[in-house]
């Protein structure tokens, strides 16, 4: 019978090819920060332009609905294996209401600012985009194993 015997050198380093292959396989979990301050971002532009009583305003909402919208669909997606072998999990992610209610606040706070000044529109856009932003990073960052 024949071994095959490998120096340390060339054991080594298959372990750390193995080792690489790992780390670029597992996911940590860790969202990227810049999709959700778009969505942040665009949100509080939204607020600002609102104030001012501008037409593009229509605009930035559905921007802010698209990469909202995109950000959850490829946190979700990214998680699933492609596989038939596995066996129908059900979706143990609930659903963001932060993320449905802050918008919906924060437009019932903004109609009873004043509208056409600048430094109310640029406070509220501020306060709108930090909160837009929290709540969908709420959503995106990992929770402990329970999803």
């Amino acid at each position: 019978m024949e071994s095959n015997q490998i120096s340390r050198d060339e054991a080594r380093a298959a372990l750390d090819a193995v080792d690489a292959i790992e780390r670029q396989t597992h996911d940590d979990g860790t969202p990227e920060v810049w999709p959700t301050a778009a969505v942040g971002a665009l949100f509080g532009a939204a607020v600002v332009m609102t104030l001012m009583e501008t037409n593009w305003v229509f605009l930035l909402l559905v921007l802010t609905v698209v990469i909202a919208a995109g950000i959850l669909l490829h946190g979700r997606n990214r998680k699933v294996r492609a596989s038939y072998k596995q066996p129908v999990q059900e979706d143990t992610g609930g659903s963001n209401w932060l993320a449905v209610l802050a918008p919906i606040l924060t437009f019932s706070v903004v109609t009873i600012l004043p509208r056409g000044n600048w430094p109310i529109a640029l406070a509220a856009g501020a306060v709108a985009a930090i909160v837009m932003g929290a709540a969908m990073w709420h959503d995106t960052k990992p929770h402990g194993g329970s999803r």
